[in-house]
């Protein structure tokens, strides 16, 4: 199995949400007759819950692999799943599919791995090839069902056939060894943090919580990975602080290695006003001048940007160690229309601001207008982005009567804040709106074609960036 790329991310949390969901993932098993899940809450406080997902083979089956999203594939029958109640989650269903397979296939795969050769009636001897430097454990099963660590420590392969006295328990036991392939002790985080405090504050503590998440998943679906406390500086220190989490001198990028990420870009958002790209997962909106100057102090380097359409406007952003690869001239370009646009000063924020000010009281303008000419209004995708513009201009049901989305899981509850009911697309077409509000407008031009209808017969669409 090929080592999944991970982007480890920092999370300040400021603020909560609810807790009051069950479980995170929703449990399948493979084949469907196979077996089933038990799931449990192991513990539960406000800032972290411990699940445990449990695969039951049915007789004639073993258990294989897990298929878990986002992370991945585990081995274990047993998967302990931790994150943070407080953080936003998307509505998207997360699946974790416990995979087995018949006995007989795994007892062949068993006896062609490893030898076996009984030393006396307490103890065997085992023999298996292993890999230079690949760390692994020994289980041990009486059913091939229910497996338990052999050892309770990780040994390394030499790259040799490696042999292993083991207790022998009576009657029968199988053995099976256990890669780490996936285990990686060098991930290291450091960075340098700037606060921003009252002078009267005395000082303090600063919890950093390092996540594991996968890049190819727009959600905080992650795994806690590490926390370390921090010592806040005291009154009159100069308010920067750097931080290590795991050892600086190793590394995940290869000397010759590209970091490349892709996310909604601050030079956009400013020029068209999109304030709702603020939300969720999207907290920080970079541009070109950050991340050349986040990833420098850490000793990277900026050598190509490239505008993509996504999300409204994003830029992907590529990245290596300082000096080993040429800067593109659409590094140096970007920059400059960036400084022109003056995303490098303070007063181009304030102005944002104001903006931001003047499309709220336009649209609320609209709205109301087209609520005293007796017009019915709904929202057309019950977006992410629409929750930012909904609760930041207080927009409710007395000016949208509902939100049509075909999402089946959003359908029949209601907007976080402002409670405008979600209702299936089928509603949209049998209630003839004649003013639907496009919070998806990044998919402008696709729902325009595609509600021709709507448009021929004098509906109009409306956002806050129109």
């Amino acid at each position: 199995m090929n080592k999944k790329n991970l982007i480890l991310l920092l999370f300040i949390i400021m603020g909560s949400v609810s807790s009051s969901f069950g479980f995170f993932y929703h449990s399948t098993v493979f084949p469907a007759d196979a077996g089933s899940v038990q799931s449990s809450i192991e513990s539960r406080t406000n800032e972290l819950v411990t699940e445990h997902y449990l695969a039951v083979p049915a007789p004639g089956y073993v258990f294989d692999s897990w298929s878990l999203y986002p992370r991945g594939e585990h081995n274990e029958s047993l998967y302990v799943h931790k994150f943070d109640p407080r953080l936003f989650y998307t509505l998207e269903i997360k699946t974790i599919t416990a995979n087995f397979v018949k006995l007989e296939d795994k007892e062949g795969e068993f006896e062609s791995d490893i030898d076996i050769r009984q030393i006396d009636k307490n103890s065997v001897e085992l023999s298996f090839p292993t890999t230079s430097g690949l760390p692994f454990m020994v289980y041990s099963s009486k059913n091939l069902k229910d497996w338990n660590m052999a050892e309770s420590f990780v040994r390394t392969g030499n790259g040799q056939r490696m042999k292993l006295e083991m207790p022998l328990n009576s009657g029968g036991q199988y053995f099976r060894i256990h890669n780490l392939r996936e285990i990686d002790t060098n991930y290291a985080v450091t960075g340098l943090l700037r606060l921003q405090r009252s002078p009267e504050f005395p000082g303090g503590s600063l919890r950093v919580r390092l996540w594991e998440y996968h890049p190819l998943i727009a959600d905080k679906a992650a795994d806690l990975f590490a926390e370390k406390t921090i010592e806040w500086p005291r009154r009159g220190s100069d308010g920067k602080l750097t931080f290590e989490i795991g050892d600086a001198s190793k590394s995940l990028l290869k000397d010759d290695g590209v970091l490349i990420f892709e996310d909604p870009y601050l030079g956009d958002m400013i020029k068209k006003v999109t304030y709702d790209q603020i939300y969720d997962e999207h907290v920080y909106i970079f541009s070109a001048i950050s991340v050349k100057n986040i990833f420098g102090a850490s000793g990277f380097e900026l050598i190509d940007v490239i505008p993509q359409e996504t999300h409204g406007g994003s830029m992907r952003y590529v990245l290596c160690k300082k000096g080993v690869r040429k800067v593109s001239d659409n590094v140096i370009n970007i920059l400059n229309k960036e400084k022109a646009l003056g995303l490098d000063k303070q007063s181009t924020y304030q102005k944002f601001k104001v903006n931001c000010e003047l499309s709220k009281e336009k649209i609320i303008s609209k709205l109301k207008n087209f609520k005293k000419e007796g017009k019915k209004i709904v929202g057309y995708g019950a977006t992410s982005k629409s929750t930012t513009i909904l609760n930041y201009c207080k927009i409710g049901p007395e000016l949208i009567d509902f939100i049509s989305d075909t999402t089946p899981i959003k359908q029949n509850k209601y907007t976080p804040g402002m409670h405008i009911p979600v209702k299936p697309y089928e509603d949209f077409l049998t209630q003839k709106p004649e003013i639907a509000v496009l919070f998806a407008w990044n998919h402008k031009k696709e729902i325009e074609n595609k509600e021709k209808k709507f448009i021929e017969n004098g509906g109009k669409f409306i956002s806050h960036i129109s």
